[in-house]
């Protein structure tokens, strides 16, 4: 688990990140850049199913600040479905959101 001084490591350093724990593993997140978001929507619309499967993986390692890329690869390696479960969190803290809102003007 992180300790306070290590949240507040991340949070200077990446002031949007956001925490996300899935089976016991705690993830700082941060919305991907323009072309990181790019390069996940060309593997996830390739049509080329290695490319396609491998999406959830790409945006989730553009995310995840904390644990580094070594550490989150070798959880990855562990756990293979884990970048799936990622994806949702790092789809939304990047702005693609179920949870728009609409109303009347």
């Amino acid at each position: 688990m992180l300790t306070v001084e290590q949240k507040a490591k991340i949070k200077a350093e990446h002031p949007n990140a956001k925490l996300v724990t899935v089976l016991g593993h705690e993830f700082a997140i941060q919305p991907a850049s323009e072309v990181e978001w790019r390069r996940y929507q060309a593997y996830s619309r390739s049509g080329v199913d290695d490319k396609v499967s491998e999406a959830p993986k790409l945006l989730a390692r553009a995310c995840v600040v904390y644990p580094d890329l070594k550490e989150l690869d070798a959880i990855f390696e562990k756990l293979p479905g884990m970048p799936s479960t990622l994806w949702a969190p790092c789809r939304k803290i990047t702005g693609a959101s179920e949870e728009a809102e609409l109303s009347d003007l």
